[in-house]
């Protein structure tokens, strides 16, 4: 059995398919990572990038016999289902990731299903922002049409903003983009699925602590919420019917929901796990090793079962950062401290210069809190919050608004 592995981060996924027992591995990965390959023992297929789909083509005709693909982050979806096209291997084809990874086909499918969605325009380049904002009303969101974590997500004001932001190089791109209409978020949500043989294994909906465009630089996490509240019910139900007309077939997803004032709205729906601290959160919340599963998927094996669940309230926390040179930042330990706390993991220490792009995922640190019960999760993440530090003696600007 040949599992060729599409990854776009260091090799833990290749070790994983290792360690379930399978024996020939291939790992498929953009040449921006290759050095992150040069110690391991199985072959290793570097491409210029993964949407290279002439490179990533040359790498089935070198493993015809290969049995199954795998993939788990936005940037391998596309060049994964061109695999399992070339491969005629089970799992989801070139057109359904494409569904799930172009913004502007994704937004097109659900308007076509009549599920809310908020209006907006593709354009080639960012020269065309401006005349699609006009068309749309100010202010409005750019965003490139693939991609994920927020990357290169701007909200803007008016014309002079968007000048602003080019002129000073942080709105940049080739394009496509999608513009769209900017909606009062009053709360997002997060749903994450796993659908295996065509029934759904789970639904569990999360919420972040503020809209993730919002909160950008600030901390940023998610709450997980009962499975049987009205909030988490609704938010699956939309999820499902998106999934539906995005034509999912068997895998992950991790949808994201706009809670406004006039309704819910989806904003994109992803053909993957979510991200960042998320798959851990899942495992201490409802003991899914999201990982293995996939593992099991892919290889067409049953499920493994699912560890001990929580009893209570689990949150994920992204701790706040900000670009600069860092004079004093809390430990883990220090962390660790405080009630609740299950986890702390600290990425940096004083003297370090955090310089992550601007994106949901540039934090300092993860940390779990677990709380007795969802009515209690905002007050013990505010003691938290309370409790952790992080001063910059040189700061960088980095255009965060």
């Amino acid at each position: 059995m040949t599992v060729i592995v599409v990854a776009a981060n260091p090799p833990v996924l290749e070790q994983a398919v290792l360690d379930s027992g399978v024996q020939d591995v291939v790992s498929v990965v953009p040449q921006r990572i290759a050095d992150t390959r040069a110690a391991v023992t199985y072959p290793v297929h570097v491409v210029p990038s993964l949407s290279d789909l002439p490179a990533v083509a040359a790498v089935a005709a070198a493993h015809p016999g290969a049995t199954a693909v795998l993939a788990l982050q936005e940037e391998a979806m596309v060049a994964a289902g061109f695999l399992r096209d070339l491969l005629d291997v089970p799992g989801p084809r070139l057109g359904e990731a494409v569904r799930f990874t172009d913004k502007a086909v994704m937004k097109r499918r659900l308007d076509r299903a009549g599920l809310p969605v908020a209006r907006h325009i593709r354009v080639r380049t960012l020269d065309e922002v401006a005349a699609a904002a006009d068309r749309l009303g100010w202010p409005v969101v750019s965003k490139p049409v693939t991609g994920g974590a927020t990357q290169h997500v701007w909200r803007l004001t008016d014309r002079a903003e968007l000048d602003r932001l080019r002129g000073g190089g942080h709105l940049t791109g080739e394009g496509p983009f999608l513009v769209e209409e900017y909606v009062d978020v009053v709360q997002e949500y997060h749903c994450e699925a796993l659908f295996a043989r065509g029934a759904e294994v789970y639904a569990h909906v999360g919420r972040y602590p503020q809209p993730l465009l919002h909160g950008l630089g600030d901390t940023n996490g998610t709450t997980f919420l009962p499975d049987d509240s009205h909030e988490a019910q609704t938010v699956a139900e939309l999820h499902r019917s998106a999934a539906r007309a995005l034509g999912l077939t068997d895998g992950f997803t991790h949808g994201e929901f706009f809670g406004t004032r006039q309704g819910l709205l989806v904003g994109e729906v992803a053909a993957r796990p979510g991200g960042a601290g998320i798959p851990r959160a899942l495992q201490l919340q409802y003991g899914i090793d999201v990982r293995g599963w996939a593992i099991d998927l892919a290889l067409d094996r049953p499920l493994r079962p699912a560890g001990p669940p929580s009893d209570g309230v689990v949150t994920w926390l992204a701790l706040a950062a900000r670009p600069g040179r860092i004079a004093r930042i809390s430990s883990a330990e220090e962390l660790l401290a405080h009630d609740g706390v299950i986890e702390a993991v600290l990425r940096y220490q004083p003297g370090d210069v955090f310089d992550r792009p601007r994106a949901a995922t540039a934090y300092s640190g993860h940390v779990y809190l677990a709380s007795r019960r969802i009515a209690d999760a905002a007050a013990d993440i505010a003691g938290l919050l309370a409790r952790y530090r992080f001063e910059i003696e040189i700061e960088v600007d980095d255009a965060t608004h």
